[in-house]
């Protein structure tokens, strides 16, 4: 009975992410007919035909469906063909619809080492190229079925290619570091290199595996864009994650994750993107991004301008004491890149937080001056007594300057003024078996070495125990420091998302002042002053909201346009 009450209580106090995401559908090859005589007639006629027939011959050649390679090899030399003439939009479209279609069954024969090949022509793919050596596995999106109707990938009608993920494993060096320790994958794309008809009967396609990032193919006098498929990279990635498994070790037992402190690009770390930083809350974990990751993912003009990464830290520790840490990962990853001072993922970011994320997302872009520190202690930094390294980790804590080059911040149910379920009672019972890094708790204890508690303003002693504060206790209304940084504002526009656990019975706070998503009070998730802010029907899950994310992407679409 008791576990039942403390794992209710933290539910409460967190949110949680479900667990598996997608499904793979199998594909059959299809068969291999036996010679066919009329197939090098057919080969022929389409590419002699006069150009103003192609469009009815392709369509013809399409109604025979692509039961075999003979057909989808036909049907795709004609949308080829089809693509390379001056066309409207609607008629490049149906043309792009039968090149991707006719075009992925090869690529599936090309990448097959079982199956032999048609005796009528013949499939190649350059196996040498970095880009299809690098990676262990190479999966079709089309396979890919999404188990959230939220995340249901739709086509791109103006992309050609086949869309792939390739996958490899994280190997820790050098940028890998910054990526997923689960494994690196990347969108590519299966092209056309050359139709080598060389020998009149014996037709050869060559395929290439490329990178697709911003990348075109030129058909005539046109180019299209190559298909870029960034969201079913991270759905895969998504499924093959096990961050998700930290979420209560890292309250709880926060020592043993430490190490998987950090900040983590899903997808390629490119100069000209401008990286969006999410950082999740109690008991959590990146996992609660997946829907926003995707839904930025899949827009081409957003993805084009964005690049994601998440943070991930035990949440145990108070807030103050994990934004000292992400903002050092931040250093370290971004003294890492080797690209060119003006680059966008240099100068720019936008920072979003769920919850205490959002309390430490706060902490980027406030100017603390000596506020924190002087609600905290009676005496200076240099007056402590002590050693240098544990004084600059308490400045580092309580003297907080905001982040260079933050571009803006959105708050999802953010407690700014804290959150009253965190002084119930079984709320503090999880607080007495929260076990803090060594490194935190060292730090902590050494202010009672040596008469320095002397030093700590009453109000602050319950809290700068021995072992130092834990994140429950900090996130208490009656907290210090909590108070003091509700008075603080952001040096950066910033937008907030309220959540709202009953909007049949209250709809407006102003009828309804006790609005509350379950966990966080409308009173304190509210902010003066905010760019935008948005009440949406949540139970302290706002960051699945369709209607959310709808307000985080137009933000962001928003930003662009305001360059």
């Amino acid at each position: 009975m008791f576990r039942f009450f403390l794992i209710s209580s933290l539910f409460l106090l967190s949110a949680c992410s479900s667990p598996r995401y997608i499904g793979i559908d199998s594909y059959e090859l299809l068969t291999n007919s036996e010679l066919d005589p009329q197939f090098i007639e057919r080969f022929t006629i389409i590419t002699s035909v006069v150009d103003n027939e192609i469009p009815v011959l392709c369509r013809q050649l399409a109604e025979q469906s692509f039961q075999t390679y003979s057909a989808s090899f036909l049907v795709f030399t004609c949308a080829k063909r089809w693509l390379s003439l001056d066309l409207t939009d609607e008629q490049a479209a149906e043309a792009i619809l039968l090149f991707n279609q006719s075009l992925e069954p090869l690529v599936r024969l090309a990448l097959s080492d079982t199956h032999t090949q048609p005796i009528n022509f013949k499939v190649r793919i350059d196996r040498s190229s970095y880009d299809y050596k690098v990676f262990d596995n190479i999966n079709f999106s089309s396979d890919v079925r999404s188990l959230d109707a939220f995340t249901t990938t739709t086509p791109n009608d103006t992309s050609v290619g086949v869309a792939l993920v390739g996958q490899r494993a994280n190997n820790g060096e050098n940028l890998d570091k910054f990526y997923p320790q689960e494994g690196v994958f990347r969108p590519l794309a299966a092209m056309p290199l050359s139709l080598d008809v060389s020998n009149p009967n014996l037709p050869v396609l060559n395929l290439e595996l490329k990178r697709p990032h911003n990348s075109f193919w030129r058909s005539g006098s046109r180019l299209y864009p190559v298909v870029n498929d960034l969201a079913t990279s991270y759905l895969l990635l998504a499924e093959a994650a096990k961050i998700g498994e930290y979420e209560l070790t890292g309250l709880f037992l926060s020592d043993q994750v430490e190490d998987k402190l950090g900040i983590y690009a899903i997808e390629q770390i490119v100069p000209h993107k401008i990286p969006i930083l999410m950082i999740h809350g109690l008991n959590s974990s990146p996992m609660i991004w997946r829907r926003l990751s995707w839904a930025l993912s899949s827009d081409p003009k957003l993805a084009e301008r964005y690049q994601i990464w998440h943070a991930f830290y035990p949440s145990g520790p108070p807030p103050f004491y994990s934004a000292m840490l992400l903002k050092s990962k931040l250093a370290e990853l971004k003294s890492e890149l080797n690209f060119p001072s003006e680059s966008l993922v240099n100068n720019e970011m936008w920072i979003i937080g769920h919850s205490m994320g959002g309390i430490i997302s706060r902490l980027f872009v406030v100017n603390s001056g000596m506020h924190l520190w002087d609600r905290t202690f009676s005496v200076g930094p240099d007056d402590l007594g002590l050693y240098e390294d544990d004084v600059e980790a308490f400045k580092e804590i309580f003297l907080i300057t905001p982040e260079r080059n933050v571009k803006g911040v959105v708050f999802i149910e953010t407690p700014h003024k804290g959150s009253a379920i965190s002084e119930r009672f079984f709320a503090r019972v999880a607080s007495a078996i929260i076990r803090l890094p060594i490194s935190m708790r060292e730090l902590f204890s050494s202010i009672w070495k040596g008469g320095v508690e002397k030093f700590v303003k009453p109000e602050m002693k319950p809290y700068m125990t021995r072992t130092g504060p834990d994140s429950v206790r900090v996130l208490s209304p009656q907290h210090p420091l909590i108070q003091e940084l509700s008075k603080l504002h952001p040096v950066v526009p910033f937008f907030s998302v309220v959540g709202n656990n009953n909007p049949a019975t209250c709809s407006d706070v102003l009828n309804c002042p006790d609005m509350t998503d379950g966990v966080v009070e409308y009173s304190s998730a509210h902010m003066k002053n905010a760019q935008q802010e948005v009440v949406v029907h949540s139970a302290h899950n706002a960051y699945q909201s369709p209607e959310a994310i709808e307000f985080i992407l137009e933000i962001l679409a928003g930003s662009i346009s305001n360059d």
